[in-house]
């Protein structure tokens, strides 16, 4: 469900409705204190609403006082324990902590970009005790690079492509 917001001066409001008078309401979002507005139709909420925002910050400017609540920058999320899981798992496979993976994930998805993390790095033993560690395969060749650890310049990829 998309919850249908008025924007104003850097202020939000609701749009709400009540079906027994047949009015819509709104009030303004992430502020301290309440301020209200109504009307019978669509375009009368907005005029209110815009008028509200206008005499908010009016009298917000005159006592001095900062119009929007301030956010601590921190908050709780409820994801289950196997999302938390996943997510704990993938931020250590990144080599980030969870916060800071979580952190990339809300700034990706606020952006309009998907959270897409795709990275390959493959240890294989080879002669029992060699370690050869392989990076990405090529995009053009699907060749993997050997980035240590052997006299080989490549191997072949022999598994199927990643998306």
């Amino acid at each position: 469900m998309t919850m249908s917001l008025l924007k104003h001066r850097g202020q939000l409001g609701s749009v709400d409705f009540d079906l027994d008078t047949k009015r819509l309401f709104g009030k303004l979002m992430f502020i301290d204190d309440l301020v209200t507005y109504e009307a019978s139709d669509l375009e009368g909420l907005e005029r209110e609403f815009r008028i509200s925002v206008d005499e908010y910050l009016a009298d917000c400017e005159e006592l001095g006082v900062a119009p929007n609540k301030p956010f601590k920058g921190s908050f709780n999320v409820r994801v289950g324990s196997e999302l938390h899981k996943k997510v704990a798992h993938r931020a250590a496979e990144t080599g980030v902590g969870l916060n800071d993976y979580v952190i990339k994930a809300l700034e990706d998805s606020l952006n309009g970009g998907s959270v897409v993390h795709h990275e390959h790095k493959h240890t294989h033993v080879i002669k029992g005790s060699a370690i050869v560690d392989y990076d990405s395969p090529q995009p053009s060749t699907g060749e993997w690079k050997i980035s240590s650890g052997s006299d080989w310049s490549s191997r072949k990829r022999e598994i199927g492509s990643c998306h």
